[in-house]
């Protein structure tokens, strides 16, 4: 009895921090939204002048400065990200509510990211199972948490010693469907797993700390589940289980 009652206060905790985040993410995205609205313009601006300014000055500059004017792009389309990521987690639940083929966007999530894995020596693998059901959501957002996910494997594995491999398993389960992506890399510890969905959390010199809580967001929209389990040296894998669309 006693294991019992601490068993059911840990899973009520569990429940209370993921509740936690999610307003967390709800308030920062509807405060955002105003903010990311009046960037977008002058965001816009410059890139425009940008690539006046590149195509005026190109032959003067030379070569060399290619380079810096990719890096400017780069940070250009780095905010514009950000901003994107603020603007779904201010849309919420807002998104278009279709059928949605989950088959499709693991396929097609895999043949736009292959080249950029191949790149970093990452092998992807994906097995897709049978007979699996429709689920009812926004496509886009979908699309955006797979990419997200496989995009975080593939930086997980960079300077990995070794062949780095990413293992994307989709299957029907009992109440819908399960979709899993496993890495081989460096893990984590619970430290870092007990805060992966906390927004701005991140352990990447370069990374926004959006990403994994805008994924467990849009998978709570769905009405749907992200977890993740994982031990140092061991690898991470992301599992994200959504109802299916009733017939």
């Amino acid at each position: 009895m006693e294991n019992y009652k601490w068993k059911n206060l840990a899973l009520n905790l569990r429940d209370d921090c993921t509740e936690y985040q999610y307003e967390s993410l709800r308030v920062l995205g509807e405060n955002a939204a105003v903010v990311i609205h009046e960037l977008r313009a002058p965001l816009a601006g410059i890139y425009a002048q940008l690539q006046l300014l590149e195509r005026g000055l190109k032959s003067a500059l030379g070569p060399q400065w290619d380079e810096r004017f990719s890096l400017i792009y780069g940070e250009i389309k780095r905010v514009s990200n950000l901003c994107d990521q603020l603007m779904i987690l201010a849309a919420g639940k807002k998104g278009e509510c279709l059928p949605v083929d989950m088959a499709g966007v693991c396929s097609d999530t895999v043949a736009l990211l292959r080249a950029m894995a191949c790149s970093r020596g990452v092998n992807i693998d994906m097995n897709i199972g049978t007979d699996l059901p429709l689920v009812l959501g926004d496509d886009s957002q979908l699309r955006c948490l797979l990419i997200n996910l496989v995009s975080n494997a593939i930086q997980a594995l960079a300077g990995y010693d070794g062949e780095g491999k990413i293992n994307i398993n989709l299957e029907r389960n009992d109440q819908g469907l399960r979709l899993m992506v496993k890495d081989n890399g460096p893990g984590m510890g619970i430290d870092i797993m007990e805060r992966i969905f906390d927004p701005f959390f991140t352990t990447k010199s370069s990374g926004s700390g959006l990403g994994l809580p805008l994924c467990a967001d849009i998978a709570k929209s769905h009405r749907g589940e992200l977890t993740v389990y994982s031990e140092p040296n061991q690898g991470a894998t992301f599992v994200l289980c959504l109802p299916a669309a009733a017939d």
